[in-house]
């Protein structure tokens, strides 16, 4: 994301040396009165202090520009940063982010629905620290919160991730140097650099600013319906921190499932997976377990104190994970062993002590078809 200085066109002769004195040395122009000679220099005022001293830049993309506050804490807007605008109204279209800023990722961006993209600068004040906002918007609040919940977990186990919890309208989550945020439609991705600090300096000074920024952000963002169905669904209790996963696809590994929630828990040392599917009606939420009886031929245990399905995932070179389901109403709830405590050929009491039984699995999941309100 290269930077840009004012451009040259459209400074009349003398006044382009005179901008490029100002903004890089903080120099007042006289006209064209030559300093006497041997006078001592001017001191050299910093750029960024200049820039937050008359209270930062804007965005100039006016769908997007009341999302982004001219100055936060020591930070504002880079003026002399161009604001570089992808998508639907834009001087670049989605294929040039592909280029210029998402590189191999952008195929799983427009796989969740993106739309369209604005990246913004802002400095500090007091050093040539930098935080580079990417702001995204996504076609239905699930693409973005997928995509969210895929940053955050980095596709593997929620229980050993070093990104913390951030509290922010919507949901955070924060990292060394990096920061995520998600609501609504938008996913805005935050990173500080640092040229002259240690890579302990920048985490210290980014935990300090990165969640003022996000936090004012997603003040400003569209409020809404809040997070997915199936995520509303998913119970609290046990849950990891930031242990929710959206998938718009592939649930239980099927391929046109269509989309669900998965959350991680944890209950001293044992491990559960809880999967929750909001369909808009009850026939669609049939649909689900008549494909999961189907292509896993779930069967239905005897004397099971409720109306449930059992069936098992893996094998090979893969641990077999147990789940039970059933329905309440429109949503669907499964219950399920957690691969990531798992391994395949594990003796049965290592099993035990991983994860909890068909017993536990059916204590947890009766709550849940028990629920007075649909999410």
């Amino acid at each position: 994301m290269p930077s840009s200085s004012v451009p040259s066109s459209a400074l009349p002769g003398s006044a382009i040396w005179c901008s490029i004195g100002v903004l890089a040395l903080g120099i007042a122009c006289r006209g064209n009165t030559e300093p006497e000679p041997g006078a001592v220099p001017p001191p050299i005022a910093s750029a960024a202090g200049d820039v937050c001293a008359s209270g930062g830049g804007e965005v100039s993309d006016t769908e997007t520009q009341a999302y982004f506050p001219r100055t936060v804490a020591s930070f504002c807007i880079d003026r002399n940063y161009d604001t570089r605008v992808y998508g639907a109204g834009a001087r670049w279209n989605l294929d040039d982010v592909c280029l210029q800023l998402l590189n191999g990722e952008c195929e799983s961006y427009k796989a969740h629905g993106l739309r369209r993209v604005v990246n913004v600068r802002y400095v500090a004040g007091q050093s040539a620290d930098t935080v580079d906002v990417r702001l995204s918007k996504f076609s239905s609040t699930e693409g973005a919160f997928a995509f969210f919940s895929k940053r955050v977990t980095a596709s593997s186990d929620p229980a050993l991730t070093t990104v913390r919890k951030m509290s922010v309208a919507g949901a955070g989550a924060l990292g060394s140097g990096i920061a995520y945020l998600w609501r609504e439609k938008y996913l805005v991705e935050l990173r500080y650099d640092s040229i002259a600090e240690t890579p302990a300096a920048i985490v210290k000074l980014s935990d300090a600013a990165l969640p003022k920024i996000a936090s004012r952000i997603a003040d400003a963002l569209p409020p809404g319906v809040g997070l997915p169905a199936s995520v509303r669904a998913l119970p609290a209790e046990e849950r990891i921190d930031l242990g929710v996963v959206y998938r718009t696809d592939g649930l239980f590994g099927l391929q046109g499932s269509g989309g669900g929630a998965e959350g991680y828990y944890r209950v001293g040392k044992k491990r559960y997976r809880v999967v929750a599917i909001a369909r808009q009606d009850e026939d669609s939420a049939k649909d689900v377990i008549n494909t999961i009886k189907r292509e896993f031929r779930a069967k239905s245990p005897k004397n099971s104190p409720f109306p449930v399905l059992r069936f098992r995932l893996g094998g090979g070179d893969q641990p077999f994970v147990e789940w039970a389901i059933s329905r309440r109403r429109s949503v669907v709830f499964a219950v399920g062993d957690e691969s990531y405590a798992l391994q395949a050929g594990m003796s049965q009491p290592d099993r035990e002590q991983a994860s909890i039984d068909w017993r536990e699995k059916l204590r947890r999941l009766r709550p849940l078809l028990e629920g007075s309100t649909d999410p």
